[in-house]
C-alpha cells in the first residue's frame, strides 16, 4: 500500500526525541493528499500534537488516512491505532477509514 508507505518514510524523516515516530497522511475527499508528524507544542505529549489531529486540520471531512509508527533505534512497525482524543476527531471529521500500522510488516483498517 503506497500510501502507508509514505507515512512510514514521513515518520523516518521526522527527527524528535521520542522513542517512537509518527508520520500521517490523508487523503482529503478532493483527491489532494496533506501530510503530518507529531509534534509536541509545549514539550508535553498533548493530543493536539498528534500527527492525526494535526493532518485533520488540512483534510476536512470525508478523508482516509494512512497512520505509522516507528521505533526510533530500529525502524520497527509499531502499533499505531489511534488514542482516544483521536479516535473522536475523526468520528468528528467524517472520516472513512484509517490504515494504521500493527507490527513489523502488519496493519490494521479501521472503518469508523
Amino acid at each position: 500500500m503506497r500510501e502507508l508507505q509514505e507515512a512510514i518514510n514521513l515518520a523516518i524523516k521526522h527527527r524528535n526525541k521520542k522513542n517512537f515516530l509518527f508520520g500521517c497522511i490523508a487523503k482529503r475527499s478532493d483527491g489532494v493528499y496533506v501530510r503530518s508528524v507529531n509534534h509536541d507544542i509545549s514539550g508535553e505529549p498533548l493530543p493536539s500534537g498528534h500527527a492525526e489531529a494535526r493532518v485533520l486540520r488540512k483534510a476536512g471531512t470525508g478523508s482516509i488516512l494512512w497512520v505509522a509508527r516507528i521505533a526510533k533505534d530500529n525502524k520497527t512497525w509499531a502499533m499505531a491505532k489511534p488514542c482516544r482524543h483521536c479516535r473522536a476527531l475523526i468520528k468528528n471529521r467524517g472520516v472513512k477509514r484509517v490504515y494504521y500500522t500493527i507490527g513489523p510488516n502488519e496493519w490494521g483498517i479501521w472503518i469508523p
